[in-house]
């Protein structure tokens, strides 16, 4: 009761909270910004990040089946269509929508089921695109094993409105290394397959996990790789709901409560080299309801948010030119 009334209130929380959760930003670098500004003009940018201009609406999702938009990916076959699937208790099924909001298909896991999922990412490996789904939500930290699946990403037509696909799944199941935990993002470094899964504490810093995909039907270990300091002084601020990475791995985006935070390091380093980075960036504000699905464009020049609700808005993030 006491979380379904914060979330209730929490666009109010995130206006009287942000300005003071700001202070703990002061341990990040010189040209981290004091506060959002929602002038593009004055972006958070140096000379290794880019720039993003404010939010602004891409499109409002049409759908009235989409009420809890937890996960969201972009495809890798046809740009810009965009795939997304709804928090749990929904059945096992992905939308595809495209940037006008309208779904061309439903695609439903004919052999998965719909315990907690909370993420997707998408990735070409070997020259096929897959999409994966993270049944990874534990939001009292008991479940035995979560399980990702993965399926090759169907080619749409553009002319079909809501149409129904079934596809096979591929199945992984995975522990922690450290005991079961909360998670609600995820991603997948299209260099090498690794997953990625971020845990959602409301700690100043959220553990990060990977594991290799062990094939369909087997089971993995996820152990720790490093941890990400979440620069918000509350903990619903610091409460992580979603991830991605870009094609190259050279950038990292997380979703948060209080908001979104990027990493920028060279595509000659590791993946771990993100989670010893100081200099996480902090994006322009923009208000949502309950902020739970982020991703990159196709091309990597966009990065797009959503939340749950009722014809909920897909607000984008542009690249400013240099």
């Amino acid at each position: 009761m006491l979380q379904r009334l914060v979330l209730t209130l929490f666009p109010l929380l995130v206006t009287l909270l942000f300005t003071g959760s700001l202070i703990s930003m002061t341990s990040c670098t010189a040209d981290t910004p004091s506060a959002p500004d929602t002038d593009p003009q004055d972006s958070t940018r140096t000379e290794d990040s880019l720039a993003y201009a404010a939010a602004d609406t891409l499109c409002l999702l049409q759908d009235d089946e989409i009420t809890e938009l937890s996960g969201i990916a972009a495809s890798r076959r046809q740009s810009p269509l965009l795939w997304m699937h709804n928090d749990s208790g929904d059945e096992p099924r992905l939308f595809a929508v495209d940037s006008t909001g309208r779904t061309l298909a439903i695609c439903r896991l004919s052999d998965a089921t719909h315990i907690d999922w909370e993420d997707m990412a998408s990735a070409t490996l070997d020259g096929i695109p897959w999409l994966y789904i993270g049944d990874i939500g534990d939001n009292d930290a008991k479940r035995d094993s979560i399980i990702i699946y993965r399926v090759p990403e169907p080619l749409l037509s553009t002319d079909w409105d809501r149409h129904p696909l079934s596809v096979e799944a591929e199945r992984a199941s995975f522990v922690f290394e450290d005991g079961p935990r909360d998670s609600e993002a995820l991603a997948v470094d299209a260099r090498d397959g690794t997953l990625i899964l971020i845990e959602k504490t409301g700690d100043a810093l959220a553990g990060v996990y990977g594991a290799a995909w062990p094939g369909d039907g087997g089971s993995g270990m996820l152990t720790r790789m490093g941890s990400i300091d979440i620069p918000f002084s509350f903990s619903i601020l610091r409460y992580v709901t979603g991830a991605d990475l870009s094609v190259e791995g050279d950038r990292m985006v997380v979703r948060c409560y209080g908001g979104i935070i990027e990493s920028n390091v060279m595509e000659t380093h590791p993946l771990s080299a993100h989670f010893t980075n100081p200099d996480w960036k902090l994006l322009p504000a923009a208000a949502l309801f309950q902020p739970e699905a982020v991703c990159y464009s196709r091309d990597g020049r966009q990065i797009l948010t959503g939340s749950e609700g009722n014809n909920t808005p897909i607000l984008r993030f542009r690249v400013l030119q240099p």
